[in-house]
C-alpha cells in the first residue's frame, strides 16, 4: 500500500514539473533542475538573508535591550548545559562565562541613528567599521554619498528639534509650528544675499511669508568634495515663527572636517531692531564669513552611515534644563 502511493506521489510529482516546463518553456530536466537545487537554495538564502537583515535592524534600533534579551537567554542556555556537570555555583559561573564572552566577541560602534548613538556588533564587524564601512549597507559610502546623507540627517533632526522646543518652551501650537519649513524667496540669490540683507534691515520680515517657495533641496543641494564644503544653489531659508527668526543656509553653509560637521548658518531676527542695534547685520555677516574661514564653530560626529550625532532627547532635555534653571 505504502509503494502505491509512493508510486502516485512521485508521477503527480513528474506531471507537477512537466506542467512548470510547459509554461516556462524549458526542458523537462531543466525545470527539475530548478526545482530540486536551485529553488530549494534560493529560498534557502532568502530566509537567511531576511533572518540577518531582522538581526541587524534590532540590534541598530535597540541595542540595549537587544543586549539584555541576549544576557537572559544566554544565561539561561548556559546554566542548563551546566546544570548537567556543576550542582553548586551554576548561577554565578554562568554568569562569569558568558561576561567573558560578552567581552572578547562583543563590540560598540557609532550609530547615530538610534537614541543610545551606538549599535552592537562582533569583534570582526568592528573591524570592518574602523576601515570605512557601514555596517547596515555592508559597503563603504562615496564621500559625496556619505556627506549628502550626512547633511539632509542633520537638518531634518534641526527642524524636529525646533519644533519640540517650541512646543514645550514657547507654547506654540502645531498650527504654527507646521510652518518651520526650508524655504527659497525668489529675489534672494547666493550673488546678492549680503546686499539684500543689508538693504532690507529696516523691512519687519526681511522676507515677505507670501513669496516664500517650499525648498526643493534635493535639486539645491550641492558639494564640492574637493574642499569638503557643502551647501545650496540658491540661499535656503528656514522659518522659526514661534521665535520670530530666518536661519539662512547658504553654498557654503555645511563644512565638514576629521571632527565631523560645522554648520555655518546665518541667524536673523524678525522684529527685533533692538537685537539689531547690539549687533548690527554687518557684524553677522562678517561673524559668518570668519566662521566659515577659521571653521571655529562646535561640530558633530557622523558615522560611516552618514548619520549626524545629533540626539533630539538629549537636546530637548538640555534646553530644558537651561531654561528652567
Amino acid at each position: 500500500m505504502k509503494f502505491k502511493k509512493t508510486i502516485i506521489v512521485f508521477l503527480v510529482f513528474i506531471a507537477f514539473i512537466k506542467i512548470l516546463a510547459i509554461k516556462h518553456e524549458t526542458t523537462f530536466f531543466e525545470e527539475m533542475g530548478w526545482i530540486l537545487f536551485i529553488y530549494p537554495f534560493w529560498y534557502t538564502n532568502l530566509f537567511f538573508k531576511t533572518i540577518s537583515d531582522l538581526f541587524n535592524n534590532i540590534t541598530t534600533s535597540y541595542p540595549i535591550l537587544f543586549l539584555i534579551v541576549l544576557f537572559v537567554i544566554s544565561l539561561l542556555i548556559l546554566y542548563l548545559i551546566l546544570k548537567r556537570f556543576f550542582k553548586k555555583q551554576k548561577i554565578i559561573l554562568s554568569f562569569t562565562i558568558l561576561i567573558i564572552l560578552t567581552l572578547i566577541f562583543v563590540r560598540a560602534v557609532p550609530d547615530y541613528s538610534n537614541k543610545y548613538g551606538i549599535s552592537l556588533t562582533t569583534i570582526f564587524k568592528k573591524e570592518k567599521y574602523k576601515q570605512g564601512y557601514c555596517l547596515k549597507e555592508d559597503r563603504i559610502l562615496p564621500k559625496e554619498e556619505l556627506y549628502r546623507k550626512a547633511v539632509f540627517d542633520y537638518i531634518e533632526k534641526y527642524k524636529i528639534l525646533n519644533e519640540k522646543i517650541d512646543y514645550f518652551m514657547h507654547n506654540c501650537s502645531k498650527n504654527t509650528t507646521k510652518d518651520n519649513k526650508y524655504y527659497i524667496y525668489e529675489n534672494f540669490t547666493i550673488d546678492n544675499w549680503e546686499e539684500y540683507l543689508r538693504t532690507n534691515i529696516n523691512n519687519e520680515n526681511f522676507f515677505s511669508n507670501d513669496n516664500l517657495k517650499v525648498a526643493n533641496l534635493d535639486e539645491l543641494f550641492q558639494i564640492d568634495t574637493k574642499t569638503n564644503i557643502a551647501g545650496f544653489k540658491k540661499p535656503v531659508i528656514y522659518t522659526d515663527m514661534c521665535k520670530k527668526r530666518y536661519e539662512i543656509y547658504l553654498n557654503n553653509s555645511l563644512i565638514f572636517s576629521e571632527e565631523g560637521i560645522i554648520k555655518t548658518t546665518i541667524d536673523i531676527q524678525i522684529n527685533s531692531k533692538d537685537y539689531y542695534k547690539n549687533k548690527s547685520i554687518n557684524k553677522i555677516i562678517d561673524e559668518h564669513k570668519e566662521i566659515v574661514k577659521k571653521k571655529n564653530r562646535y561640530s558633530r560626529k557622523i558615522d560611516n552611515c552618514g548619520n549626524v550625532n545629533y540626539s533630539i532627547d538629549k537636546e530637548v532635555a538640555s534646553y530644558l534644563e537651561d531654561y528652567f534653571r
